[in-house]
This record gives structure tokens, C-alpha cells and sequence, in this order.
């Protein structure tokens, strides 16, 4: 067993992922390589005098950390520090910590790293509104970045897709008022595969349940060519993550009863099968 050292602490929000012998750390906007031998290898502040927060990353075939998240115009103003007094909690309640959801947030931005933890480069396109990525995916013809984008109503979904080198296509959105895309898969085909939750009706397909697992199908201009939803009324059920092969994970509300879901999904969005655990 190897005991690992960490001066930076694991987290509910720390991303996570294996490359070659290193295992990658990732918070806010910083990230670390970790050896097998459980040494620190090297070390990365994203942030070059901007405010930003990195939240997804991926490898290629060379090894290289492509990583998303969004920065803001602004330069970095530290404030001064004030005192802050523990909130009353008789029943030490443990509140998940969330992403804060920042205005200023606005510039999708993705930042090439190589395995040796160099920056490579700084890729950027102005949403004019603020966005929080949440996947990104990767393959040899570009990346495509899903999340959630601010709206007067609400929230939609967004997918920003680019070549390698930073040419990027025209943001897509799902939605209006209360939709988020939690993971993204580029097809060999080249088609965009959208995967997430909603309450809207979306490409005409009215919610079922109280929030229902939404998978959106693009094609490689960017058309919606296919929408599929899950059916359960009185259900709140929501996709969190995908593999390459539209293997999805999430969660089922039923009442009081709550489980994981396991699907196989065809590139045509139709189930294969499913499992379901409390």
C-alpha cells in the first residue's frame, strides 16, 4: 500500500483522472500529478491573474491534460480579509459544498497541459453569459464542452464545440428555463451526444416526471436529430455521467426511495438495458 501525502485536500468537488502512471487532481484551478509511488510530480495554478475555476478534464492519445471551466474579464481582486462567525447547526448537518454560480464567469476556457505539467496553451470564446462546463470530451478531429448556461428564466444547457488548435463553432443551447447537460460524448461519426436533466419540454417531448434524464443527439453541423427522455411520472430522475460507448450513470427519486441507474444506451438512444440498486 502507498500512502499519499496530499498538501491540497480531496474534496466532493475534485475531479479526478488516471493518465498513464500519474493520477490527475483537480481543483478550482489547480492541478496536480500524482506517481504510482504516490509522490507529487508536479503541479499547475491555472489561473494567470484572472479569475477562473476549472471543472472537467480529459487526456489524448499523447497524454496530454486538456482541461474546462470558465474564467471572467476581471482581474483578480483579493479582498480583505473579514471575520466570519460558524452558522448555528444543533444537528451537524454536513451541506455538500457547491460550485458557486459567479456572474463574471463568462469566457469558456480550455487549457492544454502536457504530461511533464506545462502549459501548452490557452483557448477561450466569450459566451457574453455567464456558464459553468461540466464535461468535456475529446477526440483527434476536437473537443466539445457541456454545461449549464445562465438565462433570464433560469438555466439551459450548452455545448461549445472547437477544433484543436481553438476554432470555435457557434454555442448550442437546450432549453430556456431549467435544463443542464452534466456530460457530452463526440460520436465517430462526428455527432455530439448531449446527456443531463431537465423539467422543460424540449423538441417536443413534455416532462414525464418531476425532473426527468434528458439525451440530446446533434449532428455534426449541429442539428438536434434526436431527443429521448425518461418516462416515470412522479419520478425526479437525472443522467450525471457517460462513457464513449453511452454507458450512463445517474440517480432515481421515487417518493422516498432512492437508486442508482446503470444503462447501455444504442447510438440511436434506445435502451439496450438498464440496472437499477438502492
Amino acid at each position: 500500500m502507498v500512502a499519499i501525502n496530499l498538501a491540497t485536500p480531496i474534496t466532493p468537488d475534485t475531479k479526478m483522472l488516471v493518465v498513464g502512471p500519474s493520477i490527475l487532481l483537480l481543483n478550482d484551478s489547480d492541478v496536480r500529478a500524482i506517481g504510482a509511488d504516490g509522490s507529487d510530480k508536479w503541479r499547475l495554478p491555472l489561473t494567470q491573474g484572472v479569475a477562473s475555476i476549472a471543472t472537467a478534464m480529459a487526456a489524448d492519445t499523447a497524454g496530454n491534460i486538456w482541461i474546462a471551466g470558465s474564467s471572467a474579464n476581471a482581474r483578480i481582486v483579493t479582498p480583505s480579509a473579514t471575520p466570519t462567525v460558524a452558522p448555528i447547526n444543533p444537528d451537524n448537518v454536513v451541506v455538500d459544498p457547491k460550485v458557486p454560480t459567479r456572474a463574471d464567469l463568462t469566457i469558456a476556457t480550455v487549457w492544454k497541459v502536457s504530461n511533464t505539467g506545462a502549459l501548452i496553451s490557452t483557448l477561450t470564446l466569450d459566451n457574453s453569459t455567464p456558464l459553468l462546463i461540466n464535461s468535456i470530451a475529446l477526440n483527434a478531429k476536437g473537443f466539445t464542452l457541456g454545461g449549464t448556461n445562465a438565462t433570464v428564466a433560469g438555466n439551459s444547457g450548452v455545448l461549445i464545440s472547437s477544433d484543436l488548435e481553438g476554432k470555435f463553432e457557434k454555442p448550442i443551447y437546450l432549453g430556456t428555463s431549467d435544463t443542464s447537460i452534466e456530460a457530452v460524448v463526440r460520436g465517430t461519426d462526428s455527432s455530439i451526444y448531449a446527456i443531463g436533466n431537465s423539467t422543460e419540454n424540449l423538441a417536443g417531448k413534455k416532462l414525464a416526471g418531476y425532473r426527468d434524464g434528458i439525451i440530446a443527439k446533434y449532428s455534426s453541423a449541429g442539428k438536434l436529430t434526436a431527443l429521448v427522455r425518461s418516462s416515470a411520472s412522479k419520478a425526479k430522475r437525472q443522467w450525471m455521467a457517460a462513457t464513449n460507448s453511452l454507458f450512463l450513470t445517474g440517480s432515481v427519486q421515487t417518493g422516498q426511495k432512492f437508486e442508482s441507474a446503470l444503462t447501455k444506451f444504442a447510438t440511436n438512444l434506445s435502451p439496450t438495458w438498464t440496472f437499477r440498486f438502492a
